[in-house]
């Protein structure tokens, strides 16, 4: 068995961003490496940095919207952030 390091990081926020997990395991590899056969069951959990605020956000992704946009994970924590306006980081693979 081959273990790859460096390919994510632990995030711990400092603002409550999920109603269950304190900690996320966020894999930093291609779209792409992160899925697998039941990736129709769940919805992605996203990682984005904001330069401008210089927060770390977590949500799901809506590409519906025009240029698409990050939605939170908790309900009212904020609004919609467009996603041109952040810096991709990575997919949440694991979470505690």
């Amino acid at each position: 068995m081959k273990v790859v390091r460096n390919r994510g990081f632990w995030l711990k926020p400092s603002y409550r961003c999920h109603a269950d997990a304190t900690v996320f395991l966020v894999s930093t590899d291609a779209y792409e490496m992160n899925s697998d056969a039941l990736e129709g069951m769940r919805g992605g959990v996203y990682c984005f940095f904001s330069e401008k605020s210089g927060v770390h956000y977590l949500g799901r992704v809506n590409r519906q919207s025009s240029g698409g946009v990050l939605l939170s994970l908790i309900e009212g924590l904020h609004d919609p952030l467009v996603l041109h306006d952040l810096n991709y980081l990575g997919r949440v693979i694991a979470a505690a």
